[in-house]
């Protein structure tokens, strides 16, 4: 491990730390950001958090968090991302959310040794002033923003996101991703020598409540509905998994962008008792679904590395995912679940079909629950951020 001269010697419990979270509108960075905050806080004197309005509420924080509240909210400009008038909508809110973090830093800075950045790549005011201020900057790469963008919003707008990327990761002393797969992406080569692999926790709440052997045949899909996630084509391979499978049924649960477009398809396939879209749910009403899937499909086009995969696997429910981003770090095809290789959705049919009837479906749930107790245990993700941040 390559460790930065002024950073040698550290004890992190005399460290004080700003987690920052960009203020997305949507509240798909609650889990991963909260997650972190548990993390960092158990081993720092001080941890702020710096974020959008999903977090003034949240309860599973330790009490010595002091949450800051930013009031910008980032909405995505709809439409199309060439239009001069969406560039200038998209530029104001990012400038005025990023200014409002660097105002959080100046602020707090005789209070904080260390930045941490979080979910998404908007935070180059914020850096630059942590920089001035000769604060240590972390910064986490969790997913690959430009890959994701390139799929919902083209090459146009991923060439302005790895641009961003690429700005954060020069000021940064050090950054974290999940799994190797994501270290030896294009975008992280150059900075190779900062780079440090720090995987995430499985809250003990994911466990398994009710045996596989006791569960209805149910398929379900857990995440946010647009493109990249590959929700239309799941549900485009529904009929045929359905007529093949008369005693399944199908839940999916999430929302996002492409919402329209995903009841459009369904009311197409017209399945309605067969299959059930529940919209987006709190994070804590997760386990109980887990537990009544006997699949969970993620036909990702890209990914980082999925929370719900390794929640899946903590509640003994086999997982069926595209080999992108760092899933193959999480899954061993008929090892530890299944991997998908062809994801448009005549492809899907037939893996959906082999993997729900699968022989020796146990022993796959039995090797995936043993890689979260040994891997993913609050204390394991613990000391390996300790190594990290000292």
């Amino acid at each position: 491990m390559n460790t930065p001269k002024n950073w040698i010697n550290t004890n992190s419990k005399l460290l004080r730390i700003a987690v920052l979270a960009f203020p997305f509108a949507t509240p798909s960075q609650i889990t991963p950001v909260s997650k972190m905050v548990n993390i960092v806080s158990a081993i720092t004197q001080k941890t702020y958090l710096i974020g959008g309005k999903y977090f003034q509420s949240l309860d599973d924080l330790p009490n010595e968090v002091n949450v800051i509240i930013l009031k910008t909210i980032m909405h995505y400009t709809k439409g199309n991302w060439l239009n001069l008038v969406s560039i200038y909508k998209w530029f104001v809110m990012n400038l005025s959310a990023q200014m409002e973090l660097g105002w959080q830093i100046w602020k707090h800075r005789n209070d904080v040794d260390i930045v941490l950045c979080t979910v998404g790549c908007y935070y180059q005011v914020p850096c630059l002033l942590a920089k001035i201020l000769r604060k240590k900057i972390v910064y986490s790469s969790f997913a690959l923003d430009p890959d994701m963008a390139l799929v919902t919003n083209g090459r146009f707008v991923s060439i302005i996101l790895t641009l961003l990327c690429s700005i954060n990761f020069m000021l940064a002393d050090k950054i974290i991703v999940d799994s190797v797969q994501t270290m030896n992406a294009p975008i992280h080569k150059p900075y190779r020598n900062k780079i440090y692999i720090g995987n995430r926790y499985v809250e003990k709440k994911f466990r398994i409540i009710t045996p596989y052997e006791k569960r209805e045949k149910i398929v379900g899909f857990i995440g946010r509905i647009s493109q990249e996630k590959g929700i239309i084509d799941f549900v485009k391979a529904l009929p045929a998994f359905l007529e093949n499978n008369q005693d399944a049924k199908v839940i999916i649960i999430g929302s996002g962008g492409i919402n329209e477009l995903l009841k459009n398809e369904l009311q197409r396939i017209n399945l309605p008792n067969r299959i059930e879209w529940i919209g987006w749910i709190d994070h804590s009403e997760i386990p109980n679904y887990l537990n009544r899937m006997r699949l969970l499909v993620l036909p990702s086009f890209t990914e980082g590395s999925p929370n719900v995969i390794l929640e899946a696997m903590a509640c003994g429910t086999p997982v069926l995912a595209t080999s992108v981003g760092g899933i193959p770090s999480l899954i061993r095809d008929r090892e530890s679940g299944f991997i998908l290789e062809n994801s448009p959705h005549n492809g899907l049919f037939y893996a959906m079909n082999n993997s729900i009837n699968y022989p020796e479906i146990q022993r796959i749930i039995n090797n995936a629950h043993e890689i979260i107790e040994e891997e993913y245990s609050f204390s394991a993700c613990q000391k390996r951020y300790q190594s990290i941040i000292i």
